[in-house]
């Protein structure tokens, strides 16, 4: 079955997208399994704060979302973060304001080494 990949463009899809993080990062991988602020156990859905500052991709078949990836714009995003995290301030200026930072690439286990 063909996959169809898209920009996450409401809140329908936001949620989704959510449910699919859980599935993966709590029920396979153990993480966030305790309290957190940025998982929703009776929702099922995982928070990502650096969301809404990035494009939401998602991946979906047969209506189930399968995969995504996130990308931020450094010069555009808030990537605080991710300058301390990567120590990008000691790039130069120019290279950065073209730079993004990718992240949430997430492969359903059904799709993973196929």
């Amino acid at each position: 079955m063909p996959l169809d990949i898209q920009l996450v463009k409401n809140s329908d899809q936001e949620s989704a997208v959510r449910r699919f993080w859980y599935e993966i990062y709590v029920e396979e991988m153990g993480r966030h399994a305790g309290q957190s602020t940025y998982v929703d156990h009776d929702r099922r859905e995982l928070a990502n704060p650096r969301q809404f500052d990035a494009d939401l991709f998602m991946a979906t078949q047969n209506g189930e979302v399968v995969g995504t990836l996130q990308s931020a714009y450094v010069g555009v995003a808030d990537c605080s973060h991710y300058i301390d995290f990567y120590k990008l301030a000691e790039q130069p200026l120019a290279r950065l304001e073209r730079a993004s930072i990718t992240s949430k690439l997430m492969v359903s286990k059904h799709h993973r080494a196929s």
